[in-house]
C-alpha cells in the first residue's frame, strides 16, 4: 500500500489504481488550463491572450499602424 490518496481521502490498494487516479487528476487539471488565443489583425499573428498587452505595446506592433490601437489612443 502506498501513501498517495484519492479524492475521497482513501489510500490506493495497488500501483494500477494509483496510476489511474493520477491520470484522472491530471486530466481534470489540464481541462481548467485551456489557453485562449488572440489574433492581431494588423500583424497577422496569433498569440496567447496573456501576451496581448505586451504585444500591443511592442515596437513591432506599432510599426504596423494598427487601426484599432490608433482609434483608442485618439479617444483618450
Amino acid at each position: 500500500m502506498n501513501d498517495q490518496t484519492h479524492k475521497k481521502g482513501k489510500k490506493y490498494d495497488n500501483e494500477k489504481d494509483r496510476r489511474q487516479g493520477y491520470l484522472a487528476k491530471h486530466r481534470r487539471y489540464n481541462t481548467k488550463r485551456i489557453i485562449k488565443k488572440w489574433h492581431c489583425e494588423s500583424c497577422n499573428k496569433t498569440l496567447n491572450l496573456k501576451s496581448k498587452t505586451p504585444h500591443l505595446k511592442s515596437k513591432k506592433h506599432q510599426r504596423n499602424d494598427c487601426q484599432t490601437c490608433s482609434e483608442s489612443e485618439s479617444k483618450n
